[in-house]
């Protein structure tokens, strides 16, 4: 269990770190840490004939150790006799997404941070132990930093942000060579963004990749794309290809969903004009249009191409039957008008039934039956606080 003493000594990590940082950029320390070059002969080849001091996980993280050791059962090349390796990456993730970690983005340098719990492998049998290793930042030009020290991650955080904001400049370069609007080319920048801030969709992207892939999305979602045109932007940032291709659909998906909740958390605060009355209480109608919006997106009813051109009719769908699930009637082309989106006519309306289908239970989005749970949850708590203890 953490203790105090342990987010002290925490917090005076984070300290260094930033201190570092700030060192770093007014140049009073030098930007050099434990920095590998990837070579075969030094047996710091990723996973290099079974054996090596770099390996890369199937999840696509890369880690090192400190001295040569056999591939895991959990590398991308495994080997099923040997113990895996604990993913420090992966592991914190997972605190952040249960909780025992402070909030944050999967961004690599955001999980790479000091101030996450110890890992506590002791309840842990020795053989069933994963081996320990170190995170590593990948770098340019075939080499790698392994983040032993504080001064070695704030290095790595320096050079990331060094490194996004020169392919948001390129992306400002290109668009505005292209004669695109600024709109347009803040939607680019702001979708590169959005990827890099979740990460753990795609570990092996690099920033190039995510840069031609937004730049194609914005235009497929614009429809201004061009046959050919993917592949002429990945050759414009020296990206694979490949890897583009098959970062698309997943890339597309996000950005639909980011968009879609900005969508909905705008028009909630509007109920102060609609219905005066329910106006303190929108927090909770959005949370409950927010849960069928990821219904939407788990059963996946319309098609990837239907939903990226009717997105924003879908979301003043969920809205209204949310709406009328609790007795409220508002008229379809008001909320239309209030997210920015067509009526459609007969679409519009078939995808009005296909989400009142979808929800099913009326009582799982009605805000009086959370509300009356809610009010015995809390009526049973106090009886069980104020009861007599047994003898």
């Amino acid at each position: 269990m953490e203790t105090y003493e342990d987010r002290d000594y925490q917090k005076e990590q984070i300290r260094a770190v930033q201190e570092y940082e700030r060192m770093m950029k007014d140049k009073k320390l030098a930007n050099h840490g434990a920095v590998l070059p990837v070579s075969p002969k030094k047996g710091t080849e990723h996973c290099h004939l079974g054996s090596s001091r770099l390996h890369r996980l199937a999840c696509g993280h890369i880690i090192h150790t400190e001295k040569e050791s056999m591939c895991a059962s959990n590398c991308s090349t495994p080997i099923s006799t040997f113990a895996p390796f604990v993913c420090i990456i992966c592991e914190r993730w997972n605190m952040v997404q249960s909780g025992k970690a402070s909030r944050r983005s999967s961004r690599f340098t955001e999980l790479i941070l000091p101030d996450f719990p110890v890992l506590d492998h002791s309840q842990v049998p020795i053989i069933g132990r994963a081996r320990e290793c170190n995170a590593v930042y990948m770098l340019p030009k075939g080499h790698v930093l392994v983040l032993h020290s504080m001064q070695d991650i704030a290095l790595a955080r320096i050079e990331d942000e060094l490194r996004v904001r020169h392919i948001l400049n390129e992306i400002v370069e290109a668009t505005e060579g292209m004669g695109c609007s600024a709109p347009f080319i803040e939607s680019i920048t702001r979708g590169v963004t959005s990827c890099i801030e979740h990460q753990h969709l795609w570990t092996t992207a690099s920033y190039e990749e995510l840069a031609a892939v937004n730049m194609y999305v914005a235009a497929l979602r614009a429809n201004t794309d061009e046959p050919g045109m993917l592949p002429r932007l990945a050759a414009c940032f020296g990206a694979d290809r490949v890897k583009v291709r098959k970062l698309v659909a997943d890339i597309t998906k996000l950005l639909v969903d980011l968009d879609a909740r900005a969508t909905i958390a705008k028009f909630m605060p509007t109920f102060e004009k609609i219905f005066p009355k329910l106006w303190r209480k929108y927090k909770v109608f959005a949370r409950l249009v927010l849960k069928l919006w990821n219904k939407v997106k788990e059963r996946e009813p319309f098609p990837p191409d239907f939903v990226l051109e009717n997105w924003l009719r879908i979301v003043a769908s969920c809205i209204d039957v949310v709406m009328l699930a609790n007795d409220i009637n508002i008229p379809v082309h008001k909320t239309c008008a209030a997210v920015g989106a067509n009526e459609h006519g007969d679409v519009g309306e078939d995808i009005d039934m296909e989400i009142t289908l979808l929800m099913g239970d009326d009582k799982a989005y009605s805000f009086r039956v959370k509300s009356t749970q809610s009010y015995h949850q809390r009526k049973l708590k106090a009886r069980k606080v104020t009861a007599p203890q047994g003898k």
